[in-house]
């Protein structure tokens, strides 16, 4: 056994080896093959096979014709050059030379002479521009992308058209077809020569635009590391001291014509923004004209009582703005500007802020106290000089001139103004004497601070703290004058006679203005606090932190999410929210109103409305948390088993409410019963209702109680009611004249309906009276009216002299008693 074993592995040791050798020399001779084969071409390689293209059949030749003729009619549409491109093509060389005007400026040569927030302004400039020529970089290489698939198309037509109309000569194929050949060919040849001419302008646009790109990075750059530069030299003692300072300028007499320089310059720059938008200036210029019609009209109707139909302190605070229409509607237009010239040059923002003096200074004789005002007028001067200071760029010994007088200006204001005796001492309000006394005396200190290191040659740290608390002081009191303005112009919108004849006006106009109030305050604090910022500079710096704190993401599993998703999910629910509340009402008040629909109706579309907005806005909450909506569904699905289970009540009442919106068995209005609780339905939500009982409770009630268990609905079909009374009268009483005068007490009622009319009905005779009973309808107020009716019932048969029955045990109680009392009267005569 042992031998055969081995025998047998050898055998197929050999056996193997065999078709080895068999496989390797079939396999030689097949790469010999391949190699013989492959030998020949490396030694007389074959030039390349074109395959040429056959021309069109001649038979074929007018419906190609036809079609192409359909195509280049489409190639030509493609040319017409859609709005962006006309755009880039009008702005462009305008914007390409603003660019190079603003780059030979005098402040791109001594950017290290300017400070923080200037340079932060320059920054921000140019980068606005470098991502404005980024924009009309991916338009133009989108258009001459597409332009250059069109050309593909036309070169590849030119080509079949140029082959037929070569096989169609050799032919010998009739004159027609021959020209009709020519005639495309043309055609084809005109409109690539179009399509040429075109894509070489955009490649012109194109490389004029890499260029600038090019130009505006460097300049960012050296703005940046001059910035960088600027943040640590705040305390350098770099400058002479000022009297010093004095002595070493040669030029002093100059000062006069630098300021004007200045000026000149900054007039210059605005106006070549101004010219390079024209759009956003003419927007400007529609709303300011806008409100200032709107005023002037509202102005006109008020003077003659025509505008308001109340008066209050807000409808006189209204009066004295529409008393000022062109100071009013500047200012107010100048707000606006925020969103219309958006990451504007420096000039342009301090031309704003000058113009915005103008119809300040006028209207806060109608805000501010006498005390205030002077308070304001002072500042207001000292504020022109820091804008001034700002303008003169980098001439340091006029911008340290100009702070010293500021500064020496302003010390000696609020000493007089935390003198003893002063008005500031007489605020009765403890807070408000406390924050405006520790308010003046931190003034104070930066003032003599700032002098200080003025003087000694310190000038950037003094210059920041000084011309930026002014700055903010000065537009705090302008951003609340603008607040009062626009809480003016909404009550103004609100409140007059034409707004009040809408019903949803009537109905929620406090509601309407106290809430839009309030957005706009919201709005006015978030560019107050960013005005903040960017005066001192560090705008930049705390949007990038908060950039990073909002991005930053937390990993659950495979899901990430940062806390921006988290803003976003809140955010786009609150929205939802608002929003289905809003429509609610505009559909109640303004449509339903005016439409006939039937009963109950008009509440299912509002809350099935009001729920598909919601559950839309839940959606994309999901989605902008960064949930993957399909994983969701599979997740919901999942979950839904467990919390069908769990939650069975709620999912039950959902259902109910669904079932209530959809087959409306009780509407928001009608008069319910169920189980104890009895009154009228006043919500009808998703998962339970609202009923508020004739006791003046209200009472939730689970959906699935008004689905499963007996309800009396007295309102469903109509909301007339049959109510009953029941009258007695004694024997010996005419019933005929009974049932005259309970018809006439039901009929006469007010709130008794004529149809049914009321009956009354005589019932039999009862142990010691006569039995009636009186039965009549009602729609309103059904408790009050039965109420009524049973009073008018007993008035009428006493004033008509009809008894009523008396129990017989308490008439022979009586008689026994009287009786008694006889007897024990006869006792105590007899008794001496």
């Amino acid at each position: 056994m042992k031998y055969c074993r081995l025998s047998c592995f050898f055998f197929l040791l050999f056996y193997t080896g065999v078709l080895s050798a068999q496989t390797l020399e079939q396999a030689k001779p097949q790469s010999t093959i391949e190699k013989d084969v492959s030998e020949p071409e490396k030694q007389a390689p074959e030039e390349p096979v074109v395959k040429k293209t056959a021309g069109i059949p001649v038979m074929e030749i007018s419906d190609r014709a036809k079609e192409t003729h359909i195509t280049l009619n489409k190639f030509k549409a493609n040319l017409e050059p859609d709005t962006d491109i006309l755009t880039i093509k009008e702005q462009l060389p305008r914007f390409l030379y603003t660019l190079r005007k603003s780059q030979s400026d005098w402040f791109y040569k001594s950017l290290n002479s300017l400070n923080t927030r200037k340079l932060q302004n320059l920054r921000q400039e140019w980068d606005t521009n470098l991502e404005k020529l980024n924009d009309w970089e991916k338009t133009l290489s989108g258009r001459a992308r597409k332009l250059g698939e069109d050309n593909s198309r036309l070169e590849e037509m030119s080509e079949l058209w140029k082959i037929t109309s070569e096989s169609t000569i050799a032919g010998e194929a009739p004159e027609v077809i021959l020209n009709r050949v020519s005639s495309t060919l043309n055609d084809i040849n005109e409109i690539r020569t179009t399509y040429l001419a075109t894509i070489k302008k955009i490649l012109t646009f194109q490389d004029q635009l890499s260029e600038q790109q090019l130009e505006i990075t460097k300049l960012i750059g050296l703005i940046s590391e001059a910035e960088t530069q600027s943040r640590r030299q705040l305390f350098a003692h770099e400058n002479l001291p000022l009297w010093k300072a004095f002595q070493a300028e040669a030029n002093i007499p100059e000062f006069g014509d630098q300021l004007r320089k200045c000026a000149t310059n900054a007039l210059q720059m605005n106006k070549v923004y101004f010219q390079a938008n024209i759009e956003r200036l003419s927007l400007h210029i529609i709303i300011f004209v806008t409100l200032l019609g709107l005023l002037v009209y509202f102005n006109e109707r008020n003077k003659r009582n025509l505008l308001f139909d109340e008066t209050d302190e807000t409808l006189k605070e209204s009066a004295f703005f529409l008393s000022y229409p062109f100071s009013t509607a500047l200012l107010v237009s100048i707000f606006f500007s925020i969103w219309i010239y958006t990451n504007s040059p420096s000039s342009v923002n301090e031309l704003l802020i000058l113009l915005v003096v103008i119809p300040v200074l006028r209207l806060v004789r109608g805000i501010f106290s006498l005390e205030l005002r002077k308070l304001f007028y002072f500042l207001t001067g000292l504020f022109v000089l820091i804008i001034l200071e700002g303008i003169v760029g980098n001439y340091i010994l006029l911008q340290r001139l100009l702070l010293f007088l500021v500064t020496i200006t302003a010390i000696p204001m609020f000493a007089w103004w935390l003198r003893p005796g002063s008005s500031i001492y007489q605020i009765k309000s403890r807070l408000s004497y406390k924050s405006v006394l520790s308010f003046s005396i931190f003034m104070m200190i930066l003032l003599i601070f700032s002098l200080a290191t003025n003087l000694i040659g310190i000038f950037p740290i003094g210059h920041v703290v000084i011309s930026g608390m002014m700055t903010i002081i000065y537009l705090s009191f302008a951003i609340y004058v603008i607040a009062k303005a626009l809480d003016v112009l909404v009550a103004l919108l609100i409140r007059r006679h034409s707004i009040q004849a809408f019903p949803i006006v009537q109905t929620y106009a406090r509601q309407i203005e106290r809430i839009t109030i309030f957005f706009i305050h919201l709005v006015i604090c978030f560019v107050w606090i960013r005005m903040v910022l960017r005066t001192f500079g560090i705008y930049k710096d705390v949007w990038d932190w908060f950039s990073k704190i909002v991005d930053n993401k937390l990993a659950l599993g495979t899901i990430e999410i940062s806390l921006g998703a988290v803003f976003g999910f809140i955010i786009i629910l609150f929205i939802s929210v608002i929003l289905s509340r809003v429509i609610r009402v505009i559909l109640e008040a303004e449509i339903f109103s005016r439409l006939k629909l039937p009963r109950g109706v008009p509440g299912a579309i509002s809350t099935l409305t009001r729920y598909t907005i919601i559950g839309f806005g839940f959606f994309l909450a999901i989605s902008a948390l960064g949930v993957n909506l399909g994983k969701f569904g599979l997740l919901a699905g999942a979950m839904g088993v467990g919390l069908g289970f769990g939650l069975r009540n709620i999912i039950e009442n959902f259902v109910s409410g669904l079932i209530i919106i959809f087959e409306r068995p009780i509407e928001i209005g009608d008069t319910i019963m169920v189980g104890d609780v009895f009154g009228n339905v006043e919500k009808i939500g998703i998962r339970s209702s609202t009923v508020h009982t004739f006791d003046g409770s209200e009472v939730i009630v689970p959906n699935a109680n008004l689905v499963t268990n007996q309800v009396t609905n007295w309102t469903m079909s109509d909301r007339q009611r049959r109510l009953q009374l029941p009258v007695k009268v004694a024997f010996g009483n005419d019933p005929h004249k009974v049932l005259e005068l309970l018809l006439k007490v039901a009929r006469e009622h007010s709130g008794v309906l004529d149809l049914p009319e009321p009956q009354a009905f005589f019932n039999g005779f009862g142990d010691n009276f006569l039995d009636f009973t009186v039965y009549y309808w009602v729609s309103d107020n059904i408790l009050q009216t039965k109420s009524e009716v049973a009073l008018g019932v007993h008035d009428t048969i006493k004033n008509a002299g009809i008894d009523t029955p008396r129990p017989q045990g308490d008439f022979n109680l009586r008689i026994i008693d009287s009786l008694e009392k006889l007897q024990k009267k006869d006792k105590d005569k007899i008794i001496p």
